[in-house]
């Protein structure tokens, strides 16, 4: 849950950086963009909000990798993101639903002192 929020925000930032960069593809601006970013991530991760310093990451992963001569836009890049982690993350809780139901913990005597 924390990851889809953390993507869900660097993939917003990705979004507004990239659309700046197609509106003035110069590289000044991008530069600034992803400066900007940068400083408002960091004044989030130090005001304490767990998801900024992961929300970072995504945003700079999705920036570059949008701004590449084959790539995609960062909407589609995003929700391709998304959607991998939230497989990821069904594929993990059914793997330990499978397990719990095969293998389920047992009391173990030798603990109980």
């Amino acid at each position: 849950n924390s990851m889809l929020i953390a993507n869900l925000m660097g993939g917003l930032a990705a979004i507004l950086v990239y659309e700046s960069l197609a509106v003035a593809p110069l590289r000044p601006l991008a530069v600034l963009a992803v400066l900007a970013a940068c400083v408002y991530f960091a004044g989030r991760f130090s005001d304490g909000n767990p998801y900024a310093g992961s929300a970072l990451t995504t945003a700079l992963i999705l920036v570059g990798g949008s701004i590449g001569v084959f790539a995609d836009e960062a909407e589609t890049e995003m929700l391709t993101r998304l959607w991998q982690i939230g497989f990821a993350l069904a594929y993990i809780l059914s793997a330990f639903v499978i397990v719990d139901r095969w293998l389920p913990e047992r009391d173990d005597p030798a603990r109980e002192t």
